[in-house]
């Protein structure tokens, strides 16, 4: 009776995912014009005409208090350098700055050693949020650092995240960029997105520390479905915890995948996961995981080392290491944390 309940859900779901017509509040498109370009005020390099055609644009959205942000500008840097010979224009439009944040206190930050690395024409959304409201928000996006590729007849050629951009800026300016696919992958891609978000989460959230065998049925049963969520964030997030708990064997090899395949991966699904198994059931954590668990952990701490507790993570990674055999990197590790 539970396994027809379940298949009936996702029969429900496939139908919700596949009739969804509208994108959310989305307005603004692959394939579609830009809106104007209208900023408070250019805090580096003002252009004399921000949107040309004949010009491919970069505008990447960003802000002073986002880590991430602050920690792509040397790509952005490269970017704005390998290309500017081919008509590439790279600009960071500030938004989502905190309430206390000026004009004034935006032009102090341009002038600490961050600021001058900066190395493109920068500029600020302000109070009027002109960029957020005709940008962001008709795009559908709240979250940053994110950028936006403009072609030479400025319309909208992609949008994601920054890291994206070596793969796409090669066909743009060569105009080899298929703008009617790339506007039906995008849309089938935030239908997906939103899914794995939504329903996904609904239907896993009930098996997770309970029976992961059937969150494992679940998941194969969406497969058959929709085989492109195998690496979306939520399905590859209670797939991780559904293979270590139930072939844990297959785990790694997933993982790996999953990894490899994001631009943002989530290492912290994999330490969160390792850490709830040596609670709950270590016997199914092998040596090859408990050092997964380290390699996840290290990886939080080399790309959001502000978000981290130094010292907790390395007494966790000596305990992995320990779990794992690995007795000389345990102790190094505890030393490690002992130093702070």
């Amino acid at each position: 009776m539970k396994i027809k309940i379940i298949l009936s859900l996702i029969n429900l779901a496939s139908i919700l995912l596949f009739t969804t017509v509208s994108l959310s509040a989305q307005t603004l498109k692959i394939g579609d014009q830009a809106p104007a370009l209208k900023v408070d005020g250019w805090l580096r390099d003002e252009p004399e005409n921000p949107l040309e055609r004949g010009q491919v644009y970069v505008i990447e959205f960003w802000a002073t208090w986002c880590q991430p942000c602050l920690a792509g500008i040397p790509h952005l840097n490269e970017i704005a350098s390998k290309y500017a010979g081919q008509g590439l224009e790279v600009y960071g439009v500030s938004v989502f700055e905190r309430k206390e944040a000026t004009l004034d206190s935006l032009r102090r930050f341009m002038k600490t050693p961050i600021g001058q690395s900066m190395e493109y024409s920068v500029a600020a959304d302000g109070a009027s949020n002109f960029m957020k409201v005709n940008w962001m928000d008709a795009i559908g996006q709240r979250g940053i650092p994110f950028a936006v590729v403009v072609d030479r007849e400025t319309r909208i050629a992609w949008k994601g995240h920054p890291k994206e951009l070596d793969k796409v800026l090669p066909d743009v300016l060569a105009d080899n960029w298929n703008l009617q696919l790339k506007r039906e992958l995008s849309d089938r891609q935030e239908k997906l997105k939103r899914f794995d978000a939504n329903e996904v989460v609904l239907l896993l959230n009930p098996y997770m520390g309970k029976d992961y065998q059937g969150g494992l049925r679940v998941l194969d049963s969406l497969l058959v479905h929709e085989p492109e969520l195998l690496y979306y964030p939520k399905f590859g997030h209670f797939m991780t915890f559904s293979l270590i708990g139930t072939k844990s064997d297959q785990s790694i090899p997933f993982i790996r995948k999953w990894w490899e395949t994001n631009s943002e991966p989530s290492w912290k699904t994999v330490s969160d996961a390792i850490a709830s198994f040596a609670i709950r059931a270590p016997e199914v954590l092998t040596s090859e995981l408990y050092l997964l668990g380290v390699e996840a952990l290290q990886a939080q701490l080399d790309n959001y080392p502000w978000s981290m507790d130094f010292k907790k993570t390395y007494n966790e990674m000596a305990e992995y290491y320990e779990k794992a055999g690995e007795s000389q990197k345990a102790t190094d590790m505890k030393s490690k944390a002992a130093s702070l």
